[in-house]
C-alpha cells in the first residue's frame, strides 16, 4: 500500500483486502457472443455453398441418366451459382495476334511515345477497326519488349551495313541530358564523316568529363563498329578536357588507336570564345546566370511595336564601306545553305541592320537570354539597337551595344558563316588575324586577338595543308605553301 502513490489505485486496493470484496462478475458478453455467432454462421454458409458448388461440377463431368435428371441438377446448380461464382471449366483461349511491328515500333520511338501510352492507343485502334482486342497479344510487357526487340534489330543491321570504305573523321560533342529517371546526366555525342558519308554511333553517358572518359568512349563506339582503322582525323570543341597535352582526350585517343591523327578543332567554339571576349570588353562582365539588360528587353518585347524599327546609323567608316558586300554576302548565306532558325535570325538582323532589303522579314520573340548562350548576345544586342526608339537605355549601355554589334557585322558574321569548311580554314583563319589587327576599336582588336592567338590550330604545320584543297587559294600561294614544308 505505501509503494502506491496514486490515490484512487490505493482505494481500488483496499477495496480488493476487503471481506466479501465489492462488485459481482456479470454473465456473458452480449456484444462478443453475437459478433462470434455471426463469424460462425458465415463460415457454415460458406462451407454449404463451396460444397453445393462442387456437387454441381461433379454433376457436369459425369452427365445425368435422363432428363429429368439433367433438369435437376442444372437448376442446383443455377440455384448454387447465384449464391456464389464458380470459376469455369473452360479456360480462355490465349492471344495469338502479334500487332507491334517492326514499323509501328519505329514509328512509336520516332513520336516519343511511352509504352503506356502506345498501349492505350494501339488498343483503341484496333477496336475502332473491328478487331478484338482480347485476341491481341497486347500488354505492357509485349510492348516493352517488342519496341526493345526491334530496335536492336534496327541497330544490328544498321551495323552490318555500315561498312566505309574511305577515310574518316570522328566527331564528338558533350551535353547534359536528362535520363529515364529525370536525373541530369552527361552524354557525349559520337560521330563519323567522310566522302559522302555521315553516321551517328552513338551518345553514350560519361560517368565523368575527363579526358580519360571521353577517348575511351569514343574509342569503344569506334570498336563497336569496327571502324578503327578508318579513323584519320579527330574533330573536337578546344576545352581543356579534349585539348590537354598529358591527359586530353585527342591524346588518349592517339595512344588507344596507335598513331597520330590529325587534331580538327571545331572553328565555331573557337569563335564563341571571340565573341564571348568581345561582349565582355564592350558591356562588362555578368555575374549572375542572366544578363540584366537582356531581361528587361524581353519583359518589355509585348509592349514595343515589331513595325516600328530603325537600322543602324552613324556606322564606322570601315563598315559602311563594306556594307553592300557584307549584305549580298549574308542572302548568300541565306539562300544557299539553309541554316537552322537561330542562324538565319543572326542573318536577317544584320541585314536589316544595315537597312538591307528583304523580301520576307518577321521578328522573333526573345529568346534564352542564358549567358552561356552566345549567340543570344548577338541576337539580343542587335534587336535592342533596332528598337531603340522604344526601349529606354543608359548612355553607357548605349555605347557598349554599339560597339558590340558593329564589330559583329564588320568581322564576325562573315567569319562564322565561313568556318564550316576545312580547306578554307587556313586562308580565313589569317582573314580573321588581319581583320582584328586592322580593326578601329583598338581595346576589342588586342582582347580578340590574344583569345584567338591561342587557337591557331589550322596555320600549324600540320594543318595549313589543307589550304592547298581552297580553290580561293591561287596557285603561287599554293606553291610556296608546298616549298615550305618540304
Amino acid at each position: 500500500m505505501q509503494l502506491l502513490t496514486i490515490e484512487e489505485d490505493r482505494a481500488f486496493l483496499a477495496a480488493q483486502r476487503e471481506k466479501g470484496r465489492r462488485g459481482v462478475m456479470a454473465g456473458v458478453d452480449k456484444k462478443i457472443a453475437c459478433s462470434i455467432k455471426r463469424r460462425e454462421e458465415s463460415k457454415s454458409k460458406q462451407s454449404l455453398q463451396q460444397n453445393q458448388a462442387s456437387s454441381a461440377l461433379e454433376y457436369d463431368e459425369l452427365g445425368s441418366s435422363s432428363e429429368t435428371e439433367a433438369q435437376s441438377s442444372s437448376s442446383s446448380s443455377t440455384s448454387s451459382l447465384a449464391i456464389s461464382p464458380v470459376v469455369s471449366s473452360s479456360k480462355r483461349k490465349r492471344a495469338t495476334l502479334k500487332v507491334i511491328t517492326p514499323e509501328l515500333s519505329s514509328t512509336l520511338d520516332r513520336t516519343g511515345i511511352s509504352h503506356r501510352s502506345a498501349l492505350r492507343i494501339v488498343s483503341a485502334t484496333a477496336a475502332s477497326l473491328g478487331h478484338d482486342p482480347m485476341e491481341l497479344v497486347l500488354n505492357y510487357e509485349t510492348v516493352r519488349t517488342s519496341r526493345a526487340t526491334h530496335r536492336s534489330g534496327i541497330a544490328k543491321e544498321i551495323k552490318e551495313n555500315f561498312q566505309p570504305s574511305e577515310v574518316l573523321t570522328v566527331h564528338w560533342d558533350g551535353k547534359i541530358m536528362p535520363d529515364e529517371q529525370g536525373a541530369s546526366v552527361d552524354r557525349i555525342a559520337i560521330l563519323v564523316s567522310g566522302i559522302n558519308t555521315e553516321k551517328l554511333l552513338g551518345v553514350p553517358k560519361l560517368l565523368s568529363g575527363t579526358g580519360q572518359a571521353i577517348a575511351t568512349a569514343v574509342s569503344a563506339a569506334l570498336e563497336e563498329w569496327d571502324i578503327s582503322e578508318n579513323v584519320s582525323a579527330l574533330s573536337f570543341d578546344t576545352t581543356a578536357s579534349n585539348t590537354g597535352h598529358l591527359s586530353g582526350a585527342c591524346v588518349i585517343l592517339e595512344q588507344k588507336l596507335g598513331r597520330r591523327l590529325l587534331h580538327l578543332a571545331c572553328r565555331h567554339h573557337i569563335l564563341e570564345l571571340v565573341a564571348e571576349k568581345a561582349y565582355v570588353e564592350c558591356m562588362g562582365p555578368s555575374s549572375g546566370p542572366d544578363i540584366t539588360l537582356f531581361s528587361r528587353f524581353k519583359q518589355k518585347w509585348k509592349d514595343i511595336s515589331q513595325d516600328d524599327y530603325s537600322p543602324l546609323s552613324d556606322l564606322p567608316p570601315s563598315l559602311y564601306e563594306k556594307r553592300d558586300d557584307l549584305i549580298c554576302c549574308w542572302k548568300h548565306h541565306l539562300v544557299k545553305h539553309q541554316p537552322r532558325d537561330d542562324y538565319r535570325e543572326l542573318l536577317e538582323l544584320a541585314i536589316r541592320c544595315l537597312d538591307g532589303a528583304l523580301p520576307k522579314f518577321s521578328l522573333r520573340w526573345p529568346g534564352a537570354l542564358h549567358r552561356a548562350r552566345w549567340m543570344a548576345k548577338l541576337i539580343y544586342a542587335m534587336k535592342i539597337l533596332l528598337f531603340a526608339n522604344q526601349f529606354q537605355l543608359t548612355a553607357r549601355e548605349t555605347l557598349g551595344l554599339k560597339r558590340f554589334t558593329f564589330f559583329v557585322l564588320e568581322v564576325y558574321v562573315s567569319a562564322w558563316f565561313t568556318a564550316s569548311v576545312p580547306s578554307s580554314a587556313p586562308a580565313n583563319d589569317l582573314r580573321l588575324l588581319q581583320d582584328l589587327s586592322e580593326y578601329h576599336d583598338v581595346k576589342i582588336s588586342r582582347t580578340c586577338l590574344t583569345v584567338f592567338g591561342r587557337h591557331l590550330w589550322y596555320l600549324s604545320e600540320g594543318l595549313v595543308g589543307l589550304a592547298l584543297f581552297d580553290p580561293q587559294v591561287n596557285a603561287t600561294m599554293k606553291r610556296n605553301i608546298v616549298r615550305g614544308n618540304l
